[in-house]
């Protein structure tokens, strides 16, 4: 069963000719604010003012930044003006100690340790890992495989769909994406 999904839900109904209805009250507010200008003060101030009312009006009413309409625009603008700001950052530095038990003796000195130890460290680490053949095969099983490690990955399901779709952006240029679709 398909069902008819709604196109362009972002396009305000236009009300009287061009303007939507919010555009409508702020174009007619700005014409009345104009009007009792005129009509209560001196010429030159009541024209200065109209001129003023009707200017703002018409950019409320028709000016978009970025695809977002001038009102939400300035009302965030007085949301960042008008709200505290406070940034603080404290790096808390978490000191651990971790001991080995190879040097758990040795005090910490200037001299550096004698290569010889170190050497017979990676000997014992190497021989170790060598009589270990499963966590060989694991590290390169973990590296080089495709396929999940049975009992320990779970295999991707079957009815995963991958398929390419154009899409547009706002900007109106159009980008191929992979899809994936779980179901």
């Amino acid at each position: 069963m398909q069902f008819q999904i709604p196109q362009f839900i972002e396009i305000e109904d236009k009300i009287a000719g061009p303007f939507s209805l919010r555009q409508l009250l702020y174009v007619v507010g700005g014409g009345v604010v104009a009007f009792l200008a005129f009509t209560t003060m001196p010429f030159l101030a009541g024209a200065i003012v109209a001129l003023i009312s009707l200017g703002g009006a018409l950019a409320l009413a028709l000016v978009k930044v970025n695809g977002q309409p001038l009102t939400r625009i300035a009302f965030a603008a007085v949301g960042f003006f008008w709200k505290p700001r406070l940034y603080l950052w404290k790096r808390e530095i978490k000191e651990r100690v971790i001991e080995v038990p190879e040097f758990a003796n040795i005090k910490p000195t200037t001299a550096p340790v004698p290569e010889e130890k170190i050497i017979d460290q990676r000997n014992t680490l190497k021989q170790f890992t060598a009589q270990m053949p499963s966590i060989n095969k694991l590290s390169s099983d973990l590296t080089t495989r495709k396929n999940p490690i049975p009992q320990r990955e779970k295999a991707i399901p079957a009815a995963v769909a991958e398929k390419l779709s154009i899409f547009r952006r706002q900007t109106g240029e159009q980008e191929v994406a992979k899809r994936v679709d779980f179901r």
